[in-house]
């Protein structure tokens, strides 16, 4: 082949590649909605927060943080006259991940079951939750934002919370903390978190708080009596609803549960288990995260523990204790 017809075909594999590369990046964002990840920011009270007033399409599913940076809609800060105000605190089991619509998180299947129909009544269920946020981080948020007139707080935890510690550390932070710029960029990012559990985009500037010293696990126990003296504190009760890992279907009593199961006990709040002896294979996307249905199945119990509109007047006051 001469000289010239070398350029050639260099030049359409160029042109090839820039095409097959441009055919990416536009399947990327308009199938797969990448290239706009949801963003947190280091904070120094929480360890980390999501950057609010922001609205994404992830794996084709709404993502949209409020001006409070929790996944839900905007909400006044106290309950309406007749509005009842359920807080759910947790970390990504509440959040829902980027596996579910907004529509499917747990907050909003609850919201959705226990909607009233009586005139002038309404009800509100607002995720205080961000992923791996453990009750240290929970316990800070809260303390930071109140309870916003919540007659209910439900506290959701898993057997990893007891040692979900916050470690200050930027690169630990389980979401994008900068937009890539382009769909691509922003796939291998995921694949590098999922498989090698790595972060590939760049890091944002922001404050890290130092490492808290002492840290142990009683701390988080420590944390979760926090919360539920707050809750008190407001004249609202709590509740401590435990979600059991995929590992942990069918056992009656798993281990992972007694140190919460006995936390419960020795603070006199009730302790709900999401599914006695775990719930099944199809309620997960993976060993811990509930799939739609799970998510659905969750709010489920939550709802028929909680009750609906029937245990309360609607005249803005408390739930029923």
């Amino acid at each position: 082949m001469s000289a010239m017809g070398m350029r050639r075909v260099l030049a359409a594999l160029v042109v090839l590649g820039l095409l097959a590369i441009i055919a990416a990046e536009i399947a990327l964002r308009v199938i797969w909605g990448l290239g706009d990840p949801p963003l947190a920011r280091p904070a120094a009270q929480v360890e980390y927060e999501l950057v609010p007033a922001a609205e994404h399409r992830r794996f084709g599913n709404l993502i949209a943080i409020n001006n409070r940076g929790m996944r839900t809609g905007e909400f006044a800060d106290l309950p309406a006259v007749g509005e009842r105000r359920i807080l759910l605190i947790g970390d990504s089991v509440v959040y829902g991940t980027h596996r579910l619509d907004q529509s499917e998180t747990i907050a909003a299947r609850l919201e959705a079951r226990l909607a009233p129909t009586g005139e002038g009544c309404s009800l509100r269920v607002l995720p205080l939750a961000v992923s791996s946020w453990g009750p240290v981080n929970q316990a800070a948020a809260l303390r930071g934002s109140g309870l916003f007139g919540a007659g209910e707080v439900v506290i959701v935890v898993s057997a990893h919370d007891i040692g979900d510690l916050p470690s200050w550390q930027i690169g630990d932070i389980p979401y994008a903390i900068a937009t890539p710029g382009l769909a691509i960029i922003d796939a291998a990012a995921v694949l590098a978190r999922r498989r090698f559990g790595f972060r590939l985009l760049p890091w944002a500037p922001g404050p890290v708080a130092p490492p808290a010293p002492g840290v142990l696990p009683a701390d988080s126990i420590a944390a979760l009596g926090e919360m539920v003296s707050t809750a008190r504190a407001a004249g609202a009760r709590a509740i401590l609803a435990y979600h059991g890992t995929l590992g942990e279907a069918g056992a009656d009593a798993p281990p992972g549960r007694v140190a919460f199961e006995r936390f419960a006990a020795e603070e006199g709040v009730p302790f709900l288990v999401l599914g006695e002896r775990g719930l099944g294979p199809w309620a997960y996307a993976d060993m811990i995260h509930p799939s739609a249905a799970g998510a659905n199945a969750i709010a489920g119990i939550l709802a028929a523990f909680l009750g609906g509109v029937e245990d309360r007047a609607c005249d803005g006051g408390p739930a029923r204790r």
